[in-house]
C-alpha cells in the first residue's frame, strides 16, 4: 500500500485526480479533544485500493480541493 503525506496545496492539487475513477473511497479523520480545547479536525486519511493519502490540516489551512471528491457520485 502507497502512503503520501500532504503538506502544500500542489500536493492536495496533485493527487485529486486519483480519485475521479474510484467506485469507493474511504475516508477517516482525527480531531484535538472536543471537550478541553478549541476543536479542530487534525488529519485527513483519504483511501483506495491502491493510494493512501494523509491530508495534514494543521499545515495545510485550505482544504476545500477536497469537496469535489465528495460531490462526485
Amino acid at each position: 500500500m502507497n502512503y503520501k503525506l500532504i503538506v502544500n496545496p500542489s500536493d492536495l492539487a496533485d493527487i485529486l485526480s486519483k480519485f475521479n475513477n474510484e467506485k469507493t473511497i474511504a475516508v477517516d479523520l482525527e480531531a484535538d479533544s472536543m471537550y478541553h480545547f478549541r476543536e479542530k479536525v487534525c488529519l485527513i486519511q483519504l483511501s483506495t485500493k491502491d493510494f493512501n493519502f494523509i491530508i495534514d490540516t494543521l499545515k495545510l489551512k485550505d482544504i476545500s480541493p477536497i469537496k469535489s471528491i465528495f460531490y462526485n457520485e
